[in-house]
């Protein structure tokens, strides 16, 4: 049965102040609009972490008014807070701070070193390695720093946990064959598979929007290189090829870029570039220093939340155009 006119206009009205409603939830949740690229630099004094619009302009410092070395940034889905390893003490935790750089907290507090955060995609947990059992391995708590058990139990170190943007697995790094390898896993910790096999060193997985693909580095070719593989472990691929170090891949929330560090101009410094390896570009110019660790934020491809339902932002606008 069709809607009749006043049902029609009802439905209609409705559908545009959900549509409104949601909108606004999304503007009032952001500060700013702009794509945003985080990083951890010794640019200051010490190592802080940094925020920068994704064209490299407007770089202001988040840690500036803390003690100690901050690094490892990993936004929240929603864009509000970063989590970072900071020194404020003598061993690494877990800190967590306002995407504008107020209301610095403390997630974990563990004598043992904790390091690497990875926010989950609906902003519930925080994967993280740490040696508190004498070795370092996989751990995750909630967001606010409590429930924390471990993912990974070896005798070798697994590092670099990232998790799927769909929230079905986190890949890893594990030296637990003698080399450095990806793996990857299931959020509990169960079903870990090896997905590169190879002598030289692989490690730094990011992953693409839609968890197809895995962009990481490796020495495989003589030197560190980025490279992209499909989220199976094949159909490897390299997209630099430069004299120097490349590494620390993150891609971007729409698909089409990957940031990356090279040592190319000397220091290390972030650079962007199309996801096919093509139109290579450099965004931070700081002589003398390390520029380090990019990972991106686009309030257009934020994650919200509402109960139970996660709805990206970037996919509700295509379907919402198309319906009309």
């Amino acid at each position: 049965m069709g809607f009749s006119g006043a049902g029609f206009v009802l439905h209609a009205t409705f559908s545009g102040l959900l549509i409104g409603f949601i909108l606004l939830i999304n503007v009032q949740a952001q500060a700013r609009q702009e794509a945003q690229i985080a990083f951890y630099s010794n640019r200051g004094v010490g190592y802080g972490i940094y925020v920068m619009d994704a064209d490299g302009m407007n770089v202001r410092c988040l840690t500036g008014n803390l003690p100690g070395d901050h690094y490892y940034p990993s936004w929240s889905p929603d864009g509000r807070e970063i989590a970072f390893l900071s020194y404020w003490r003598v061993s690494g935790d877990i800190y967590v701070i306002d995407a504008d750089g107020e209301n610095p907290r403390n997630l974990t507090n563990h004598p043992a070193c904790d390091v690497q955060p990875s926010w989950s995609p609906d902003g519930r947990e925080i994967a993280f390695i740490s040696d508190r059992e004498g070795n370092f391995d996989i751990y995750v708590m909630d967001a606010d720093g409590r429930n924390v058990r471990e993912l990974t139990d070896h005798p070798e170190r697994d590092t670099d946990p990232a998790w799927s943007p769909d929230g079905r697995e986190i890949a890893f790094v594990s030296e637990r064959e003698g080399k450095e390898d990806i793996y990857m896993m299931d959020p509990n910790g169960k079903n870990i598979r090896n997905l590169t096999n190879h002598p030289a060193y692989d490690g730094q997985p990011a992953w693409s929007p839609d968890s197809s693909k895995i962009v990481f580095a490796s020495s495989r070719d003589g030197n560190a290189e980025i490279y992209v593989m499909d989220a199976d472990g094949r159909d490897v691929r390299r997209l630099t090829d430069h004299p120097s170090s490349d590494g620390d891949p993150a891609w971007s929330p729409d698909g089409g870029k990957i940031a990356f560090v090279s040592h190319r101009d000397e220091n290390m410094e972030i650079y962007i570039m199309d996801a096919d390896g093509e139109n290579v570009h450099r965004l931070t110019y700081n002589d003398h220093t390390f520029d380090r660790g990019p990972v991106w934020f686009d309030p257009a491809y934020s994650v919200l939340s509402t109960g139970k339902h996660m709805t990206m932002w970037g996919w509700l606008k295509q379907t919402t155009a198309e319906r009309r």
